[in-house]
């Protein structure tokens, strides 16, 4: 057994279920990084997994009333709206949207792609298309969120004086991304906030200039340690100075894309990055290059020295636990509940 890998599962176990006990924390007006919307949406992230068949009972029971708690707090529960949306077309990233609304805020979260990560590797859907504002923007991503865009498109174009979020793990935080930028360049609409985790990289310098110019001090995207999606699609400069050896640790299928491809298309990320080192403490860009690419070894040690000898011969799974197992939602929110709690704590002591 793999002894990181055990203790991530059972710091993970049951995070949704924690839900009836948890207040709803959410600041709809905030302007600026807020560790209570960061948790929140990282909890709806979440939940952006399932749908409402899935649900077990309690959390189907329970998911309503936390939902209630939307920052009024006498809101009808029937006034509260959950809704699921699957795509009908794009079957490649089996694209899932979550809409959650009520009085005062609409907050839209996606899914990342439940089976397959070759969205990010594969030659034929990591080229670049024009996008939002005619931007280049990743292919794939690009037309997975069209593929559902007009069932959630009427809550940003009706909601009047409510909030606009959105948030996203993985392939859904590149869903988020390009929603964000739907709205910007497209509708003319500015969002209030966008937080991803384990974000990819989906666009060219010229569409990132262009975003962050508009909308980056309300954008953030959290990396945890070695998750090893917010490298991706990987670029010449990734490999030859960021992140050298890195292709070595994905599963054997996808190197000989990555390698062939690296050199045909450069992404970039949007946003102000939030850093989780290997023991969940929170970075924001101070921490600098280097001291993230130790900790990020530091933590790569660490899952391997906790290894039981005998697993070595597992071909090779040992080398991808700290990689994988970062990239879960469950251990975002390990981290950003910690996180959460910690700034409470530090406020309550300086406002007393």
């Amino acid at each position: 057994m793999f002894n990181k890998l055990k203790q991530l599962i059972t710091n993970q176990q049951n995070v949704m279920e924690t839900l009836q006990d948890e207040p709803f924390y959410f600041q709809p007006q905030a302007v600026g990084y807020h560790p209570n919307n960061a948790y929140t949406l990282g909890l709806i992230s979440s939940l952006a997994y399932k749908n409402g068949t899935q649900l077990n009972p309690n959390l189907q029971k329970d998911v309503p009333g936390w939902i209630s708690k939307f920052h009024v707090a006498d809101l009808a529960l029937d006034k509260t709206k959950l809704n699921w949306f699957d795509s009908d077309t794009w079957s490649l990233t089996d694209t899932q949207a979550i809409v959650l609304e009520n009085q005062e805020v609409v907050i839209i979260g996606f899914r990342g792609s439940q089976e397959r990560i070759d969205w990010l590797t594969d030659s034929q859907i990591i080229q670049r298309t024009k996008g939002p504002g005619g931007y280049g923007v990743h292919f794939g991503i690009y037309y997975a969120l069209m593929s559902i865009w007009d069932k959630i498109e009427p809550y940003i174009k009706n909601k009047g004086d409510k909030t606009l979020w959105f948030t996203g793990h993985s392939l859904g935080a590149g869903l988020a991304v390009m929603a964000t930028a739907h709205c910007l360049f497209e509708l003319n609409i500015v969002p209030n906030g966008l937080y991803n985790y384990g974000q990819p990289k989906v666009g060219s310098e010229d569409f990132v200039e262009a975003f962050n110019k508009r909308f980056v001090s309300q954008t953030f995207r959290f990396a945890n340690n070695n998750d090893i999606v917010p490298f991706l699609p990987l670029s010449q400069s990734d490999i030859s100075v960021k992140i050298p050896n890195i292709v070595k640790y994905l599963p054997r299928s996808h190197k000989l894309n990555i390698v062939n491809v690296h050199t045909m298309v450069d992404y970039y990320h949007v946003g102000h990055l939030k850093y989780f080192d290997k023991d969940g403490v929170l970075h924001d860009e101070g921490l600098g290059i280097a001291d993230k690419w130790l900790d990020r070894i530091a933590g790569h040690l660490d899952s391997l020295l906790k290894i039981a000898p005998g697993s070595l011969t597992t071909g090779g799974l040992f080398d991808r636990a700290d990689l994988l197992g970062d990239h879960m939602m469950k251990q975002y929110i390990v981290n950003l509940k910690k996180h959460r709690e910690e700034w409470e704590v530090n406020n309550k002591s300086v406002s007393s």
